[in-house]
């Protein structure tokens, strides 16, 4: 099983760590991100040491393809808030025919309706059926 991972890397990092160690400890491999050390804090687009390149863009691009191998998106999204690229990475998802799994209902009516509210364990299993 393989997931993808997104919300807002400078807004919830602390809980994206807790969700990517969540599903690595129940045979979930995380194929994004895969490193989670900011080297630029504070900054509108977060990046992270180790990672390839520090182009947002191409970043993006990796973060899509990875999206693409996965199983299911996760959104890790506390009090409801899907940042503008997280709404990009649902859209893509789902156009791509991938299950979108959030943690807390989103605040906007109609991502709603295409995505689903489920811990990671249960997201995991959702998936397996």
């Amino acid at each position: 099983m393989k997931t993808t991972i997104s919300g807002s890397f400078r807004k919830y990092l602390d809980e994206i760590v807790k969700v990517i160690e969540t599903f690595e400890g129940n045979s979930c491999k995380v194929l994004s991100p895969s490193h989670v050390a900011p080297k630029n804090p504070g900054e509108e687009f977060v990046l992270f040491h180790g990672e390839k390149t520090t182009d947002p863009k191409e970043l993006e691009t990796l973060h899509l393809e990875a999206i693409r191998k996965s199983d299911f998106l996760y959104v890790v999204d506390p009090e409801g808030y899907v940042g503008n690229s997280a709404v990009m990475e649902i859209g893509f998802a789902l156009a791509i025919g991938k299950p979108v799994y959030v943690l807390y209902e989103p605040r906007e009516f109609i991502l709603k309706l295409f995505v689903k509210v489920a811990n990671p364990l249960k997201a995991i299993e959702l998936t397996k059926k």
